[in-house]
């Protein structure tokens, strides 16, 4: 299926907005009180769900497989690619991403993901579990 970054409404031009905050006066207007800030975390992190949420529902395994697939779309990274190492690849959405859109030429690419952590597997892609800088 299709689950590109404008399905859900795109990355580009997001902006954020703090709304809510209550000042300190005592403080010269500069500091927040502890429950603005606990709820400035939690209204950021809400405007963030819809990418945690998008992700879950089509397999990937975190929100930053939409940033890769923002950029191939923006500058074609993936066009004619036949070889992929993911450094650093845990905990795999990057590869995941790889490897859908490679999917189709398969028997021509080659995709390794290298972390420290080990991962589930991804289809077409090799894990090495490993140190990158030994």
């Amino acid at each position: 299926g299709s689950w590109s970054p404008r399905e859900i409404g795109g990355c580009e031009g997001a902006s954020t907005r703090v709304r809510g905050c209550r000042h300190d006066s005592a403080a010269g207007g500069q500091a927040f009180s502890l429950t603005s800030a606990r709820r400035m975390g939690r209204a950021a992190k809400d405007k963030r769900d819809i990418y945690y949420r998008k992700a879950k529902e089509v397999g990937f395994r975190a929100r930053s497989a939409f940033k890769l697939l923002q950029l191939d779309e923006r500058f074609h990274l993936l066009d004619d690619v036949e070889r992929v190492v993911d450094l650093c690849a845990a905990p795999g959405s990057w590869s995941q991403v790889i490897s859908r859109k490679l999917s189709e030429r398969r028997s021509e690419t080659k995709i390794v993901a290298v972390d420290l952590q080990e991962m589930a597997p991804i289809e077409g892609v090799v894990q090495i579990q490993g140190d990158i800088t030994s």
